[in-house]
């Protein structure tokens, strides 16, 4: 039997996973991908930072730039689903011109989150792997993740579930065998018979102790030479497709493209 159809929402799958539904034994691998830093490189409010003119662009640089690199116990919070995406905006203290309704700054995260993108080589691999294998998104991310699940987890790079450290409460690294739980549950699968994908050292290292197979994400090309030799055929069978099909799309742009 094959996977749910498209149109089933990532999150409509997750939250499957997470209530204890346990999958069919369709297949005997799970690969687990990072977001930030691997399949994605979006940002929060970037339709506002990158703008050339918003009203807020100068004064929420300047207020996420101070957030991200010197309140490390803020962002971490958030990442645990200790505060809500309201409380952190109410935390960043921007102030809104008079015409703005007062929950716009988290309105427009919601917004940059659902128009998040996947780097398109890793959205066609992605794609080949869910044809042998499930296919999870493993994310240490904020509430607003799961609130506005991005458009592409469902279109481009379609996955079986979404699991992140705001539900889960605790980060991977941290305690990975509380945080991938849900999805071993839902599937019946053992660490031995999963695969993380993670730009983060740490992380992977904190995957092989429990006995996964964690690849460190530095780049497309490594990634799928290092998957070429999986010892799962639906992991290496899908590297080999993938590695083809971009090379196609790569040929076909240099023969067309302007």
């Amino acid at each position: 039997m094959g996977h749910k159809k498209a149109a089933d929402t990532a999150q409509n799958r997750r939250l499957a996973a997470s209530a204890g539904q346990t999958y069919l034994p369709m297949f005997e691998t799970v690969v687990f991908f990072d977001w930030f830093g691997t399949l994605s490189t979006s940002l929060f409010w970037e339709r506002i930072t990158h703008a050339r003119r918003h009203a807020l662009r100068t004064r929420l640089r300047e207020r996420l730039h101070e957030l991200f690199t010197t309140e490390k116990e803020t962002i971490s919070l958030w990442m645990r689903g200790a505060l809500t995406d309201a409380e952190v905006v109410d935390h960043l203290e921007v102030p809104l011109p008079r015409h703005y309704l007062e929950d716009y700054l988290e309105r427009a995260l919601w917004r940059d989150c659902r128009a998040s993108t996947v780097h398109p080589g890793l959205a066609q691999l992605v794609r080949e792997l869910r044809s042998g294998a499930l296919v999870a998104v493993a994310t240490d991310n904020m509430a607003c993740f799961l609130a506005a699940v991005p458009t592409t987890l469902n279109l481009d790079a379609p996955v079986d579930a979404i699991l992140s450290s705001a539900e889960r409460r605790v980060l991977k690294a941290e305690d990975p065998q509380l945080f991938f739980a849900p999805m071993l549950n839902a599937s019946g699968l053992t660490f031995s018979q999963t695969v993380l994908i993670d730009d983060c050292g740490d992380t992977c290292d904190a995957f092989r102790e429990l006995g996964g197979r964690a690849y460190q994400y530095i780049g497309l090309p490594k990634l799928l030479r290092d998957l070429r030799s999986d010892p799962s055929q639906a992991v290496r069978t899908a590297a080999r497709h993938a590695e083809q099909a971009i090379e196609g799309q790569s040929l076909q742009l240099a023969l067309f493209g302007d």
